[in-house]
């Protein structure tokens, strides 16, 4: 299963960090195992120095809640609701 996007058959291993950035070229850990898209895009990313979301941590999730867990909005705090730390809403 492509670790990208956890929907399709993985048919490529990736290098996580490029061996051109002193990825290990052999090691198991610096390896993961994508889809074809997952992979094409990711090589863009790394060749366009720009850092790579896997589609698995893009958008919402059914609830709206980021599915990225690093997201700033994904960290709930327990003494302010979620929608609180957004800030102040206009009121009409």
């Amino acid at each position: 299963m492509c670790q990208g996007c956890e929907t399709a058959p993985a048919t490529e291993v990736d290098h996580i960090t490029p061996i051109g950035k002193g990825g290990a070229p052999r090691d198991r850990a610096n390896l993961q195992s994508l889809c074809k898209p997952c992979h094409v895009s990711k090589t863009h990313a790394d060749k366009a120095r720009r850092t790579w979301t896997p589609p698995k941590y893009r958008g919402c999730d059914e609830q709206g809640n980021p599915r990225n867990p690093s997201h700033p909005w994904a960290v709930q705090s327990p003494d302010r609701p979620f929608l609180d730390r957004l800030g102040p809403t206009k009121k009409s």
